[in-house]
């Protein structure tokens, strides 16, 4: 737990670590309904109002798909306590110690009572699927980043965050709900209605579609047919779109990097370019050399040649490698142009930027 007080704010910083998680969720007191649920220790924050604050953990079941999600809850313990203002930032800390799935609550007024739910917080499926990045040794940890403050939050900053924070609640409603729309988007069997001043605004490629050539791919007016991406793909594309982020977009981040290239959402190829960046391996990194250079990725393609120059013994052993050599010639040699441009260098193997290339085996 740590605490960084300002004029005015009162903040706190705590993590919640959960032992033996994958038998925590077995347990029939949690599965069973949402009346299940684990409870954190309570904390409150150093020099606010003396309320104290937990955090809550239940299992959401999703009837329509019976998809199981991880629904997790900030809240005051009791009704009683004293009014305040508020702001939190809710994540999980993956094996690097990293925020991943952060999700942000602020009221506006003073409140007595405060119970934020993310009900939709974390796939129980990816959870366990990516274990080894989520649960370290079989531990969940749940961190919080809150904020109490002592009068209304009037300054500029505050009430641009709590602006757009609305902003992009009513977009998203408005990408769920349909309403006004009056363009559909097909893809294979599945129709998205959507809003043509909106897509046009955020991409180039549907701006020219809409605006200067609407035939091109068109199959009927008001139908824009998309034959490049899937289903699920399209439909995290959508809620970068209207929302600026994507939930779950690891499951599913190099199809919506070819997406981001193809229609040129920036915002969106850059956190897929950044999020792949830390996840470039020995067995990898010739994939995804090709990968980030189909795309145009520059940062992605240019961290994967300096990972893989610096570890080219163990690269050129991987089944990928030999792809590469194969079909793209050119990454060949812009790997070996790298390779030479190290060796013929000064020898600084121990300085930052080259240890952070340098795989977990040989460091070893």
């Amino acid at each position: 737990m740590t605490i960084d007080n300002k004029p005015g704010e009162h903040k706190l910083n705590y993590e919640w670590q959960i032992d033996d998680f994958l038998s925590v969720i077995q347990r029939p007191s949690f599965t069973a309904n949402k009346d299940g649920f684990l409870q954190s220790p309570t904390f409150s924050v150093e020099g606010a109002s003396k309320n104290l604050w937990y955090l809550k953990l239940h299992m959401l079941k999703e009837n329509s798909s019976n998809k199981e999600w991880l629904s997790l809850s900030l809240t005051t313990l009791n009704k009683e306590t004293k009014a305040t203002r508020a702001s939190c930032v809710l994540f999980i800390l993956n094996n690097k110690q990293k925020k991943k799935f952060a999700q942000i609550f602020c009221n506006s007024f003073v409140s007595s009572h405060i119970d934020w739910c993310c009900e939709k917080f974390m796939d129980k499926n990816l959870l366990i699927d990516k274990k080894d990045e989520f649960l370290p040794n079989n531990m969940l940890s749940i961190g919080i980043e809150l904020t109490i403050f002592d009068g209304p939050i009037n300054s500029v900053d505050k009430l641009a965050s709590i602006s757009k924070r609305t902003i992009i609640g009513d977009l998203k409603k408005l990408l769920n709900h349909k309403e006004g729309s009056d363009i559909t988007l097909v893809v294979g069997d599945q129709e998205f209605n959507v809003h043509k001043a909106i897509l046009v605004s955020r991409s180039p490629v549907f701006c020219k579609w809409l605006l200067n050539s609407p035939k091109e791919p068109m199959v009927e007016e008001n139908k824009l047919i998309l034959t490049n991406f899937d289903v699920q793909t399209c439909r995290m594309m959508l809620e970068f779109i209207y929302t600026d982020k994507v939930v779950n977009l690891e499951s599913n981040i190099e199809n919506l990097l070819a997406a981001a290239d193809f229609y040129q959402l920036k915002g969106l190829k850059e956190i897929c370019e950044e999020l792949l960046c830390e996840s470039i391996t020995i067995e990898n990194v010739a994939r995804i050399m090709v990968l980030a250079y189909r795309h145009s990725a520059k940062q992605l393609f240019d961290y994967a040649i300096d990972f893989g120059a610096i570890n080219i013994q163990q690269v050129m052993k991987t089944r990928y490698y030999v792809d590469v050599t194969q079909f793209y010639p050119l990454i060949s040699t812009m790997l070996l142009e790298k390779l030479a441009n190290i060796i013929t260098a000064p020898s600084t193997p121990q300085t930052p930027e080259v240890m952070k290339f340098i795989s977990k085996e040989q460091r070893l």
